[in-house]
């Protein structure tokens, strides 16, 4: 038998996976927040971050954080695919892919300046995709800066402060929007996704041009400020087992629920009314339901529907929100991307919180349940009040019974059935909002009194079903008279049979008294 000879080749990519990696499906907004992570974990007191137009025309992007700053050492471990420069596992840090790909995904080239207190040195590294490729090998710069270099730091940093880092992305070639949407989009972002960090005294700004820009306030998805929400759990602790690296170990997960504000309330009037827009607000929308997942306090996934956790997403859930802050000793189980963008938790997980929120879920439904009967309740309460208070017939004789002939006739003679409607469409909307989607087109009846209508109507054999759903003017009829002041007194229980026959009467409706008060 031939003997079998194998042989190790060299497998080490090409250089060009730099480029490939530029299509990792970053967006501008992701890619920015993988490079505010190293800030925070470099304990920054203040982060920065500039989009602007150079004096020659191309889009560059700074970002200047005060935190410790990097060794050399540091340095290159943050230029290198998969590194991990950092210790602590409650980092934002997870791959040793964010830097790079993120600076990627916006040009083909990004440089650091950076200084520790301890050096009082500032170090310079360039990378650069085409330089690379030109020679192809793995290789970067990393040098101590020049002195206009270490200006150019120090003015972005500034002079007071004895370490940080700057990253300069110059001529982003895939930064679509204008610096200045860039800068609103971001202040938005920022302040939902590092929320938590801005609560305990990070500052972050951001501007469209080289100079500071305003400091970000924090955004609350669970909008815990406004006195209409309502939270159902507040960071309650649940345990969570998992896998650590092929033994069991147990960890805690917060969990907060809550019910949003209405998203269109009542106003005084009793009129719906849309929630006002506000900057600091994560609007009360169908897209905006779901579970919130925090990695180490910041954002990683928003508004999840998870259909083994959530549900799916519709108009009953639009008010729930969940927010579920874990640490990152769960990663494997949550398997979130190194985009940090999306999460999919193995089943074993998924049930654990599966069971842990559902208790919340049918509380926050008890809440919506109870306030739409409170709202049909009132509703109805009010229905009952307008109707008495539209009736034209104010005042009759309680010991006759007989209805003011007077007032029914200026009823009739006044009112026409298009006036009539609309004054009732402003002086009680919630009467007539039903009646109103099902007006029909009126034609030749349009204008027309109701003494007219009436007479044109009233050989009509109401008895006749069939008569009365082929004929559009006699529906509109019905709707008129029910809407109007006439109708709601006939069908009022507490009108006396005798005034509901002079109205009728006075209608030219008398032969068919019998037919309309027995339905």
């Amino acid at each position: 038998m031939k003997e079998q000879h194998s042989n190790t080749v060299d497998i080490t990519p090409s250089v060009r996976i730099f480029t490939v990696l530029r299509n990792t499906g970053f967006d501008i907004k992701a890619a920015t927040a993988e490079l505010l992570d190293n800030a925070v974990d470099a304990n920054a007191r203040e982060i920065d971050l500039y989009a602007y137009i150079s004096d020659q025309g191309k889009k560059n992007l700074l970002v200047v954080d005060d935190g410790m700053g990097m060794s050399t050492d540091a340095l290159k471990a943050s230029l290198t695919l998969a590194e991990l420069s950092k210790g602590g596992i409650d980092e934002l840090g997870k791959y040793g892919m964010g830097l790079k790909t993120a600076a990627l995904s916006l040009s083909r080239k990004f440089e650091i300046f950076t200084m520790t207190a301890k050096s009082g040195i500032v170090m310079y590294a360039e990378f650069d995709v085409d330089k690379m490729e030109e020679k192809n090998k793995f290789e970067a710069e990393i040098r101590e800066a020049t002195e206009d270099e270490a200006n150019f730091f120090l003015s972005k940093l500034g002079r007071g402060k004895r370490s940080g880092t700057v990253i300069r992305i110059a001529d982003c070639d895939r930064f679509d929007p204008s610096a200045t949407t860039y800068a609103n989009q971001m202040e938005i972002y920022i302040g939902k996704y590092f929320k938590n960090f801005i609560e305990k005294g990070l500052s972050f700004t951001v501007s469209d041009v080289p100079g500071k820009g305003k400091r970000i306030k924090p955004i609350d998805c669970l909008m815990r400020n406004d006195q209409e929400t309502q939270i159902v759990a507040d960071r309650e602790e649940v345990k969570i087992s998992y896998s650590d690296g092929g033994r069991d170990a147990t960890t805690m997960v917060l969990i907060t629920a809550a019910v949003m504000p209405k998203p269109f309330p009542r106003n005084e009037y009793d009129e719906i009314v849309a929630r006002p827009k506000k900057r600091d607000e994560v609007p009360v929308t169908k897209a905006n339901q779901g579970i919130y997942f925090f990695r180490e306090q910041r954002l990683v996934a928003p508004a999840r529907a998870t259909l083994n956790l959530f549900g799916d997403k519709n108009g009953a859930k639009t008010r729930f929100r969940i927010e579920i802050h874990f640490k990152s000793e769960l990663d494997n189980e949550i398997n979130m991307d190194f985009h940090k963008g999306n999460v999919k938790p193995t089943s074993r997980l998924a049930s654990q919180l599966s069971d842990a929120i559902r208790p919340y879920m049918r509380k926050m439904a008890d809440i919506i349940d109870a306030e739409e009967m409170e709202e049909t309740n009132k509703r109805a309460k009010a229905r009952s009040s307008q109707i008495w208070e539209a009736s034209p017939i104010k005042e009759w004789d309680e010991k006759d019974k007989i209805a003011s002939a007077e007032s029914v006739n200026e009823f009739l003679r006044t009112a026409n059935s298009d006036e009539i409607f609309d004054a009732l469409q402003k002086k009680h909307k919630p009467l007539t909002d039903s009646l109103k989607r099902d007006k029909p087109d009126l034609g030749e009846y349009s204008g027309k009194s109701l003494t007219e209508l009436v007479s044109d109507l009233s050989s009509v054999d109401f008895s006749n079903k069939q008569t009365a759903t082929v004929a559009p003017e006699v529906n509109y009829m019905d709707a008129v008279s029910y809407s109007a002041a006439v109708g709601k007194t006939l069908k009022s229980n507490s009108t006396p049979k005798e005034v509901k026959e002079a109205i009728l009467e006075n209608l030219g409706l008398g032969h068919l008294v019998k037919e309309i008060l027995s339905k």
